[in-house]
């Protein structure tokens, strides 16, 4: 039996270093890709418990009138700029876009309105 010495291709080392540090770049950015995502995590479920001890301490009425136009307004906000930074306003930010503002309008001619729906009067 003769044996045969298997065919190797050499591998070019000239771009190694190049390849390497490429990899080690994409790394690091797929690190603080997940550190931030991990921190939108935590912030919103910060936010979510907030928004949760708000609604039992104000009651229904009062979030209603007072703290939902203000994320009604930070969401649209937020929506728009996140809109302007991707410059492709996707379906989903336009929805969202849009509940935002239908709900500020309607807690708005809500206020305007109250008086003629039985709301409190003055004396």
């Amino acid at each position: 039996m003769k044996s045969e010495k298997i065919y190797e291709p050499k591998i070019p080392t000239e771009n190694a270093n190049e390849t390497m540090s490429q990899i080690i770049d994409i790394a690091i950015l797929q690190k603080k890709i997940e550190k931030r995502n991990l921190a939108i995590g935590i912030i919103c479920a910060a936010l979510a418990v907030a928004i949760v001890f708000l609604l039992d301490l104000m009651d229904g009425i009062g979030f209603f009138m007072v703290y939902l136009p203000v994320f009604a307004v930070a969401m649209g906000i937020v929506l728009g700029i996140m809109g302007i930074c991707k410059r492709h306003i996707s379906a989903g930010i336009m929805i969202g876009l849009g509940v935002a503002f239908v709900v500020l309008i309607v807690i708005v001619a809500f206020l305007f309105y109250a008086f003629t729906i039985g709301g409190p009067v003055p004396r």
